[in-house]
């Protein structure tokens, strides 16, 4: 008889009582299924069964917005150290390019990046393919959302006063510290000292 006494099924498949491991999986990685066979007399074995799913991750990539700088790493799972990343359908948005990451670098290497600064807003669908000499084929599809830049309202005052002073300056100043530039409008308030109109 054969029995599974450790390990871990990868997510997304199961393994049967007749032996039979199935399904779809739903996260790459290493994994390793443990087994103790028993034969007739009693006499144990012990023996174990690596399997790899390859993968590209991350599952989803994060916001960028028009004007602002943008990384965001994306990286082979379960691949050799020759796997590379490509872009093989859609569109990425104007201003961003897919760029593999050398050794030695700042980056971790063997990950490959979305950079750049994105310039028109919008919603972008493209494939990524991983593939190396070693293994099959694996695609995922991303949609990554280029939203217009987000409005951050700086407020700094000035004015040093003593009482009963008559003509004092007293300054309120605003700003936009987002990325990029911004349309519409917004109102700052400001509650000034006691004696000030």
């Amino acid at each position: 008889t054969l029995t599974r006494v450790g390990g871990m099924v990868p997510p997304g498949m199961t393994f049967s009582s007749d032996w039979v491991l199935s399904g779809t999986p739903t996260q790459g990685g290493s994994f390793t299924l443990d087994f103790v066979a028993t034969d007739q007399i009693g006499d144990t074995g012990a023996f174990f069964y690596p399997l790899t799913i390859q993968d590209i991750a991350p599952a989803e990539l994060p916001d960028a917005y028009a004007g602002a700088e943008y990384n965001a790493p994306l990286y082979p799972v379960g691949y050799s150290n020759a796997c590379i990343l490509s872009v093989v359908s859609g569109t990425l948005p104007n201003g961003i390019g897919f760029v593999s990451v050398p050794a030695p670098s700042q980056y971790e290497p063997g990950t490959f990046y979305l950079t750049g600064t994105p310039t028109q807003a919008g919603a972008y669908t493209f494939t990524v393919e991983a593939r190396d000499p070693g293994g099959l084929p694996v695609d995922r599809t991303y949609a990554l959302r280029v939203s217009l830049p987000r409005l951050r309202v700086t407020k700094t005052h000035m004015g040093q006063f003593s009482p009963g002073q008559i003509g004092a300056t007293y300054i309120i100043s605003t700003g936009n510290s987002g990325g990029g530039a911004t349309t519409g409008s917004v109102t700052v308030s400001e509650v000034v000292p006691a004696g000030l109109t």
